[in-house]
């Protein structure tokens, strides 16, 4: 509890998280495959469907957005009930910089799954 009091590590998780989920929002802004943006902090997720009106799960776009992202050195988790969230847990240490590369990734990735649907 000293050392996350002492590198105010609760702060660089709301701060950098903060940045991150409105990155993220963009990409649900210019991508219709992302049907919500959730999370605090560092812990996020981003909902990805095939309809944004049913919500019907993306759960086979789900796992070729997770194997783009890979492919360019970007890994991420899955989870929900129909795994087709993507879970994003970046560590506390990364940089805007590094947090704007993997929203590059994750952009291309999504770019390249939707124009397969």
């Amino acid at each position: 509890i000293e050392i996350i009091q002492e590198e105010n590590y609760l702060e660089k998780a709301s701060k950098l998280g903060e940045y991150f989920k409105k990155k993220l929002e963009q990409l649900q802004e210019d991508h219709k495959i992302i049907g919500d943006v959730r999370g605090q902090g560092m812990m996020l997720g981003v909902e990805l469907v095939r309809d944004r009106a049913t919500k019907e799960p993306a759960i086979q776009e789900m796992l070729q957005v997770m194997e783009f992202c890979r492919e360019m050195g970007l890994l991420i988790g899955k989870g929900g009930l129909d795994n087709n969230v993507m879970r994003l847990q970046p560590p506390l240490e990364l940089t805007n910089e590094q947090l704007d590369e993997s929203y590059s990734i994750l952009d291309e990735a999504l770019s390249k799954v939707e124009k397969n649907l």
